[in-house]
């Protein structure tokens, strides 16, 4: 996965989609990294107290105090916006805070200006942000048990990040935490497995371009 990171956080300098799901890809990396290493709350407290005792103490800025009270009360507004954004969605609160920490904050926003649209049998999608001039776009994706996206190709390039439960599109499996990379001509068909929802972040460059009945529907509406 370091190597793909790699090459997205070159490519996410001039484009925000990418680089809100490297960001998230990155947060996803260092809780797995702090879970793997078995940090408890405690310990981090611990660790980050022993750091801040090696800086070097300053004098505090005319208003510090007041700002920081400021940004607590706006904590918990925001708090208090993601209760409203999630129930008026319809969608069960706890699932959309677990998501990680870049993704949840996207779509916390996205839903109190739109909601999920269908993609299809047990599909929901998302818009995270207005499709930019050159055909970006990104959603996330939640996907149930058993279901999916249409079999389709691409327009452009398809970046894709598993947040949570897995899927497989016909040629490998992805779970959470892995990118998922596909280009024009590659044809795919990414259906959930077993267990828990899967949610995912996309990023395309222009539209899928659906095969079977649903290629045929998608024709049809571009010519009208």
């Amino acid at each position: 996965m370091t190597s793909t990171l790699t090459l997205l956080a070159e490519m996410a300098s001039a484009q925000p989609a990418l680089r809100l799901l490297l960001d998230t890809a990155t947060a996803m990396r260092d809780a797995a990294v702090t879970a793997e290493n078995d940090l408890s709350t405690k310990d981090a407290d611990r660790i980050g107290g022993a750091l801040l005792e090696q800086e070097m103490a300053v004098e505090m800025s005319v208003g510090a105090f007041d700002r920081a009270m400021a940004q607590i009360d706006g904590l918990d507004q925001a708090d208090h916006r993601a209760k409203l954004a999630a129930q008026a969605a319809g969608q069960g609160l706890t699932e959309i805070l677990n998501l990680p920490a870049p993704a949840r904050d996207a779509a916390l926003n996205a839903l109190e200006h739109t909601g999920w649209k269908f993609g299809g049998r047990g599909l929901k999608r998302l818009a995270l942000a207005e499709p930019t001039a050159d055909g970006v776009h990104i959603e996330l994706l939640r996907i149930m048990p058993g279901s999916g996206s249409p079999r389709h190709d691409h327009e452009g390039d398809e970046v894709t990040l598993v947040l949570c439960g897995a899927y497989h599109d016909g040629h490998r499996r992805y779970g959470a935490g892995d990118i998922a990379l596909a280009h024009k001509g590659f044809v795919h068909q990414p259906i959930a497995e077993p267990g828990e929802v899967c949610f995912a972040l996309a990023v395309n460059v222009g539209d899928l371009r659906f095969s079977g009945a649903m290629g045929l529907v998608q024709r049809a509406l571009r010519l009208h």
